[in-house]
């Protein structure tokens, strides 16, 4: 076969051992080659693997050429040993994909940073396959990869400290970079509600996209996403609204303002930095930026908050506003500022200039800003109508600010935990003097008061449209505002039980299944597929009371690792509802020494209308948290555990059932009397106040 096709100007090969890397055979030739069936080929240039010995091509027509001769049966091809021809310099696509399939990070072009050598170890193996080269050096490995141009790449390995000891400059990886995998009907496998939120994140990304003009990295468009959609539930106005307005939010660092003032060509003033809060861009867009440093001072913010949605608040919502500063609607804002005949209106009164009546609207702007400071300080507002406003202003804040706390300081943080957790509702205000008077020092027991209130408030769902504390239910608590937290304090469950955790779990045994499944998700490429299917949604979802949640690649690779079936692989499609809407059963903090604490979330799904349940782990760190998909057992195992079951229905006459054990979490928490507490609770499920 080598000497009826080729030159004999090389070595004969066994072509069973020559790689064509997935190349599809092409058989519209005779020979598969280029037509030509009397004139014998070139022998092939082929490269030694050295993890796997074998044999490598690395030209693309020559791999095809061999893909198309093994097609036809051919079983020997003349081929040489070349030498690759590596080209200066790395290549970002391939760094950032591997750094985001394996959780690392990179730096520069040509290096990815692991953990640790025990990572590196792992994504040789992993990544070394699709190599043309490995070679080890002292501190790494330098793997050789052909890029999509067909040139030959030398990509570094290397650990965390080994870039320390380097000085290097290390970022995350930018999934912008990773060729995204089309999943057909994807709306098929999410709830209504989800695939509402998927629709719309891309429509904003798409016009984010096109009104920045020039090709932007979808982990950079991501703070842009979250900042209107934080937006659109502050004002009430829909994202559709806010897009056909051109109005967009974005948060700034004071290095990237200043960049962008230099830019324009102004100076550095106070005037123009303040000014920079709402700018045109050159789309017509009118841009909002906050100002969001590391250190950030939570009242400047607040305070440029204020004036932002101000701005775009309707002259109906500010109609009391007018009323108590004393001016009219439609003549009190920098934006009623009108020309007539020469002259600069503000409502009834005329002016010479427009910097005359600036002035008087800028003085009204300030003291709207202020006043915004001031109710997050003392929960009251100027009066009982501009109450709702500045609450819905209030929430916009803490929305925005539980989506990027993890880029401000611990400091920062914490002076803006107390401001927003200071000026509580008046339903409050004795608790509140008591545990914030400046003399005092709070005990464990109220410092746990303090905590747990502060999580009750992060979570909308914990109060209804008019206010009222609600009990797991979702009806109304019988328990007044400080017996509702305290029931739910740390040392009130070590003493009562954990009454929480027990109504969870009859929730989890008696509610319908969050999601319906056909068990036919995902059947090809699940990893990509998955992945896939996560990037329609942002690769994230948010938790209340813990945040973002992230979807990754890596996340999925490892769920996949520990072990997957046809009920495990259906069951991603369920993992973002399941983090979002699933109760919490366990806390593990520190788990196993490992730095993160680990939390238990489950809900109960259907797949082929059997009940499952299906159990997430997620793993929170201090800048992010990442899940994995830990078990998806039939209900029935939980229910019964190793126990035979007879039992008769329309469906199963007359079946034996041998559930076998469960390998929940959940399982082992219930065997341990996790989810066991007193049986004094009143018809909401919540503690019942026995009076004597």
């Amino acid at each position: 076969d080598a000497n009826k096709h080729f030159k004999k100007d090389g070595q004969t090969i066994d072509a069973r051992y020559v790689n064509t890397q997935g190349t599809k055979p092409d058989l519209s030739s005779s020979q598969g080659t280029d037509g030509k069936t009397s004139e014998k080929l070139d022998p092939i240039e082929v490269v030694v693997h050295p993890l796997t010995g074998e044999l490598r091509i690395p030209d693309a027509a020559q791999r095809q050429t061999v893909a198309n001769l093994q097609a036809q049966g051919v079983s020997a091809i003349q081929g040489k040993v070349v030498k690759l021809e590596v080209v200066e310099g790395g290549d970002l696509s391939i760094v950032h994909s591997i750094a985001l399939s394996s959780g690392a990070e990179v730096a520069g072009d040509d290096t990815v940073v692991f953990a640790d050598a025990g990572e590196i170890n792992k994504a040789v193996f992993t990544f070394g396959k699709g190599a043309f080269d490995i070679s080890q050096q002292d501190d790494g490995y330098v793997l050789t990869f052909q890029d999509s141009e067909g040139a030959f790449r030398k990509i570094q390995f290397i650990d965390s400290k080994t870039a320390e000891t380097r000085n290097l400059d290390t970022v995350a990886a930018d999934d912008s970079y990773f060729t995204e995998t089309y999943v057909p009907y994807s709306g098929a496998t999410m709830t209504a509600d989800r695939y509402v939120s998927t629709r719309e994140r891309k429509m904003i990304e798409d016009w984010l996209r096109k009104s920045v003009g020039r090709k932007v990295s979808r982990k950079n468009l991501r703070p842009g996403v979250e900042s209107m959609l934080i937006l659109s539930r502050a004002t009430g106005i829909s994202t559709d609204e806010l897009i056909d307005r051109k109005i967009r939010l974005q948060f700034a660092t004071e290095d990237e303002v200043t960049q962008a003032i230099k830019k324009s060509g102004k100076d550095l003033s106070p005037e123009n930095v303040n000014g920079w809060r709402s700018v045109k861009d050159s789309n017509g867009n009118t841009v909002y930026t906050i100002h969001l440093s590391k250190n950030a001072n939570p009242s400047t913010i607040v305070h440029e908050t204020g004036h932002i949605l101000r701005a775009l608040a309707t002259d109906e919502q500010l109609r009391s506003f007018a009323g108590a500063y004393g001016g009219t609607v439609g003549g009190m804002w920098l934006s009623d500022i009108h020309e007539a005949d020469g002259k600069f209106y503000l409502g009834d009164q005329a002016f010479d200039t427009r910097e005359k009546a600036e002035q008087v609207a800028t003085a009204n702007e300030e003291r709207f800003a202020e006043d915004f400071v001031s109710y997050l300080q003392t929960g009251v507002a100027p009066n009982t109508e501009m109450q709702g406003l500045f609450a819905r202003m209030k929430e916009f804040l803490k929305n925005v600010y539980n989506a990027f706390k993890g880029q401000l300081t611990p400091e920062a943080r914490k002076a803006f935990d107390d401001l927003l957790n200071s000026g509580m509702s008046q339903e409050r205000t004795a608790a509140g003097a008591l545990f914030q008077t400046e003399d005092t020092v709070m005990s464990q027991v109220e410092r746990e008061y303090a905590d747990t209130e502060t999580l009750l408030r992060e979570n909308p769902d914990n109060f209804d449209a008019d206010g009222n504390h609600l009990a797991p239910n979702g009806k109304p608590s019988n328990l007044t505002y400080e017996q509702w937290v305290q029931v739910r304090t740390p040392a009130f469950k070590q003493w009562f039980g954990d009454w929480e955790k027990n109504a969870n779990f009859n929730w989890l045994m008696s509610a319908e299944p969050l999601v319906a499944l056909t068990g036919e998700e995902f059947k090809e490429n699940l990893v990509d597929s998955v992945s896939a299917f996560y990037g329609q949604m942002g690769n994230r979802v948010t938790r209340d009371g813990l945040g973002e949640v992230t979807l990754t690649r890596h996340d999925v690779q490892s769920s996949v690792a520990h072990g997957i079936g046809r009920i495990k692989a259906a069951a991603f499609a369920a993992v973002p509802d399941v983090i979002q809407y699933g109760r919490e059963f366990n806390q593990a903090e520190n788990y196993k020494g490992r730095g993160y604490t680990s939390i238990t979330i489950a809900a109960p799904i259907s797949i082929r209308e059997e009940q499952y349940i299906c159990e997430v782990v997620i793993n929170k760190r201090d800048k992010s948290n990442n899940f994995y998909l830990h078990e998806v057992e039939v209900k029935e195992k939980l229910q019964f555990g190793n126990q035979v079951r007879n039992y008769m229905d329309e469906n199963h006459p007359n079946r034996n059932t041998k559930t076998g054990a469960s390998r929940l979490i959940i399982s082992k928490l219930l065997a341990e009397g996790k989810f066991e507490s007193s049986k004094v609770v009143d018809a909401n499920g919540e503690p019942m106040v026995v009076y004597h």
